[in-house]
C-alpha cells in the first residue's frame, strides 16, 4: 500500500507499507523526497507476495528524475532498496502535467520516456531502459535513445500511454501535441524505432475539420488500438482509434456507446475507466442513485490488426488478434502419440 501527503503543487512525502492478509504491517519505507510529481510502477507480484517496484520522483525546478528500485521479501516481511539513478534535463511544460511515463517491460525491467525542449520550442522525446535486477551491473541502464522528434513547434505535450504493444513486437507510446495531434510510436527495448504515425481527431461530418478536444484519459485495448476519453460540456465520451489513427465505427455510431441512463436516471461519467483483457470496457459514472460501475462489451470482437468480420470473430475463440486458425480445431481430442499442431498467424 502506498500513500502520499501534498502541499500545493509539490508532494511532501510518500511512503509504502507491506501489509499481510491479517492486516499486520510487516514493513514500511518512507521515500522522503520532495517531488513535483512521483509515480510508483509495480513490475511483478509473485503468488507468495514477493516482487518489486520502481519509485520515481521528478523535480520541476532541477529538471531531474530520480528513480529507485525496491524488492519485496515476503518471507522476511521487508521492503529493500536495490539500486537507483538519476535522469537529467527532463523538461515539463507545466507542473500540473506529468510529461514523462514509466512502464514495466517484459524482461523484468522498466521503460522511461521523457523529453527535452530547447529555447526555440523544439522538442525531442527520449527513451531509457532499466534492465532486470538480475542483469549485469554494466548493462543495468540503457539510453537515452531518441524516440521521436516532431517537425512542428510544440507548445503543449502529454505522454498519455506507454507499454507493451498489442499490434507490434515490443512497446508503443501514444503522445499528444499542441492539443490536436496524436502520435503513436512503436519501438523495441534495444532503442530501435519500428514505426511512427500522427493522426488527429476530426469531425466525422466534415473530415477537413479538426475538433479541439479536452482529452482526459487514454486506455490501450488488448487487441490493438486505444480508447480516447473526451470531456464535453455535458459528459464524457470515448472514441476508439486503431494505432494508425483509424476511427472504429460500429452500427450504433462512432463513440464508445456506454449507456447514458440507468433505471431512468442520467449517467455522468467521471473519466475513470479501464479495459479487461477481453476488451470489455468499465467506467465509473455518477447518478442520483449514487456511484455506478458500468461495463460495455462492444469491443470484445474488435481488433486493430484485422478488418474482416471472420478474423474479428476469431478473437472470441483464440483471445489473440494474431491467430487466424488452428489445426486440430479447438476442443479436439489429441492422441497421446506425437501430433503436429498447426497455428496460422496473421
Amino acid at each position: 500500500m502506498f500513500g502520499k501527503s501534498e502541499q500545493g503543487a509539490n508532494t511532501l512525502g510518500m511512503c509504502g507499507s507491506l501489509i499481510n492478509w491479517n492486516n499486520e504491517i510487516k514493513s514500511r519505507v518512507i521515500f522522503g523526497q520532495t517531488c513535483t510529481n512521483n509515480v510508483i510502477v509495480i513490475q511483478d507480484l509473485l503468488d507468495n507476495g514477493g516482487g518489486e517496484f520502481l519509485y520515481t520522483c521528478y523535480s520541476f525546478d532541477q529538471k531531474l528524475l530520480d528513480w529507485t528500485r525496491y524488492t519485496i521479501d515476503s518471507n522476511n516481511g521487508t521492503i529493500n532498496k536495490q539500486d537507483d539513478g538519476t535522469i537529467i534535463n527532463v523538461n515539463q511544460f507545466s507542473q500540473s502535467l506529468k510529461n514523462w511515463n514509466i512502464f514495466p517491460t517484459e524482461g523484468g525491467g522498466y521503460g522511461i520516456v521523457t523529453y527535452n525542449q530547447d529555447s526555440l520550442n523544439q522538442v525531442t522525446l527520449f527513451l531509457y531502459f532499466i534492465s532486470s535486477i538480475s542483469s549485469p551491473l554494466n548493462s543495468k541502464f540503457k539510453g537515452p535513445f531518441q524516440l521521436y522528434k516532431p517537425t512542428q513547434l510544440i507548445n503543449s505535450l502529454i505522454i498519455f500511454k506507454c507499454g507493451v504493444s498489442f499490434v507490434e513486437f515490443g512497446y508503443n507510446c501514444l503522445i499528444y501535441f499542441n492539443n490536436d495531434i496524436f502520435v503513436n510510436v512503436d519501438f523495441l527495448d534495444s532503442g530501435s524505432i519500428l514505426s511512427s504515425n500522427e493522426f488527429r481527431i476530426i469531425d466525422q461530418t466534415d473530415p477537413t475539420d479538426v475538433i479541439p478536444n479536452n482529452i482526459i484519459n487514454v486506455g490501450s485495448l488488448y487487441y490493438g488500438g486505444y480508447v480516447i476519453l473526451i470531456q464535453t460540456p455535458t459528459n464524457v465520451i470515448g472514441l476508439t482509434y486503431s494505432n494508425n489513427g483509424i476511427l472504429f465505427q460500429n452500427v450504433g455510431g462512432s463513440d464508445w456507446q456506454m449507456p447514458l441512463t440507468l433505471n431512468g436516471f442520467n449517467l455522468i461519467y467521471t473519466g475513470k475507466f479501464g479495459v479487461f483483457t477481453n476488451n470489455t470496457i468499465w467506467s465509473i459514472a455518477n447518478s442520483p442513485q449514487g456511484i455506478n460501475l458500468i461495463t460495455n462489451d462492444l469491443l470484445t470482437n474488435y481488433s486493430a490488426n484485422v478488418n474482416d468480420a471472420e478474423s474479428r470473430n476469431n478473437l472470441l475463440a483464440f483471445g489473440n488478434s494474431f491467430i487466424g486458425s488452428v489445426n486440430p480445431p479447438i476442443g479436439s481430442t489429441i492422441d497421446t502419440n506425437p501430433v503436429v499442431i498447426l497455428v496460422k498467424i496473421f
